[in-house]
């Protein structure tokens, strides 16, 4: 596809488009009466992980948002403390619900907190193994683990890592829609813990730490997460940006950057 030029109705796309994909959703478009074709809901999910993947891969050669380079981003020693343990108990969950609810199916799950949730908020990573041919039934099955946790359990944010991008199966309306896709140039920290390194500092990621998306954003949070965002922007002034990882030092500052 030519992603040089935007395609703004679907009528557009119909007549621009001439691949297998489609010609099938055009024939599906205009026929009379509603059918379910699983092949076709398979190929459009394939099509549109890949797409955006092939759009991010290509994002340090041809950013399409602001990077600004001059700031450093890095990930510090892992701590000790409750988050630890925490971190633990959940990681061990969700390990044990994809194993029973996916069988054989070699899974990689991490869990970690980044500083674009709450302190109390864990982000739930799944990678795929290479060659997994992804389908919406799959990921209906990762949805329901996270549903039928434990209500003893914090809240955590279910992602499907493809690539370079990891996308968001349990959002949270309206607000998720600022985190979206997790990236190296959206949420780098969640990157960092990763183990990817290539991260870059821009206005998106910007924008849900300062400025008045930010403060709409965090209008509920608690005072140690406003001190927080304060903190990350002074670090992000002065070039360089900590995060800490999986656990936090209880005698730490409560301004520290945890995440």
């Amino acid at each position: 596809m030519d992603s040089a030029a935007a395609i703004l109705h679907r009528e557009d796309a119909f007549e621009r488009e001439h691949s297998d994909l489609f010609q099938r959703l055009k024939q599906q478009q205009e026929s009379r009466f509603l059918t379910r074709d699983d092949a076709l809901v398979a190929d459009v999910l394939q099509f549109m992980m890949t797409t955006i993947n092939e759009v991010w891969s290509e994002f340090s050669r041809r950013p399409f948002l602001t990077v600004h380079a001059d700031v450093l981003q890095r990930l510090t020693a892992s701590g000790s403390g409750v988050t630890a343990n925490e971190t633990q108990v959940l990681l061990e969950h969700y390990r044990t619900c994809f194993r029973n609810a996916c069988g054989e199916i070699d899974l990689e799950v991490e869990v970690v907190q980044s500083v674009w949730w709450h302190f109390n908020e864990f982000v739930v990573v799944v990678t795929l193994p290479p060659g997994f041919e992804i389908e919406s039934e799959f990921i209906a099955v990762l949805i329901e683990v996270t549903r039928c946790q434990s209500r003893q359990l914090p809240q955590c944010f279910l992602y499907l890592r493809i690539g370079n991008v990891s996308f968001p199966l349990t959002p949270e309306l309206p607000k998720d829609f600022y985190r979206g896709v997790m990236t190296a140039a959206t949420i780098p920290d969640v990157t960092l813990k990763l183990g990817e390194r290539d991260v870059c500092w821009t206005d998106w990621s910007a924008l849900l730490v300062s400025g008045p998306e930010s403060e709409r954003f965090w209008s509920t949070s608690s005072q140690q997460k406003r001190e927080q965002l304060e903190r990350i922007q002074e670090q992000v002034a002065k070039g360089e940006v900590g995060y800490t990882s999986r656990s936090v030092d209880p005698q730490a500052s409560c301004c520290e950057i945890l995440s």
